[in-house]
């Protein structure tokens, strides 16, 4: 699933949690809808030198994220009354499901079912995701119409 796409669904998310619950929380759900490619992608290339089979979608794409996510979020809740981490574990939420993680459980699921299956090093990896990136129209719209919806928020919001 492309960038921009998975910032759109965040934004989406983020302003029907804002609307029902009276609080600021579509910057925290768009971020989190995005979090797991900002964080796993360059780990799995940069720093840990190979790129996971399933396109870099290691930690943060699977349910021990996601249940440490919520579960923090639901303390931070409980004992301050803010919910930004419960809107970020939305976003994330969200993302995984855009990805299907189910598909590839033994990511999903890690570590309960074993190590990363890895492809090695794979050549102009961000350069050919980046070109992907930017010829897909729907792309376009979907950042320009996410970037659009964040700066009124942010604006109205202030």
């Amino acid at each position: 699933m492309f960038f921009f796409i998975h910032l759109f669904i965040g934004v989406l998310l983020g302003y029907l949690l804002s609307r029902f619950s009276g609080r600021h929380l579509l910057l925290p759900c768009a971020f989190g809808a995005v979090l797991p490619d900002l964080v796993d992608k360059p780990l799995g290339y940069l720093i840990l030198g190979t790129i996971v089979d399933g396109g870099g979608r290691i930690y943060t794409h699977g349910l021990l994220f996601l249940g440490l996510l919520f579960l923090i979020g639901a303390l931070l809740l409980y004992w301050t009354g803010r919910a930004d981490l419960v809107a970020m574990g939305v976003g994330v939420l969200s993302h995984q499901l855009l990805d299907l993680m189910w598909l590839q459980p033994i990511n999903w699921l890690y570590p309960f079912l074993g190590p990363y299956p890895t492809v090695g090093i794979v050549s102009d990896y961000f350069l050919n995701g980046f070109i992907r990136e930017i010829s897909s129209p729907p792309e376009w719209v979907m950042g320009f119409i996410s970037l659009l919806v964040i700066f009124f928020y942010v604006r109205r919001n202030r």
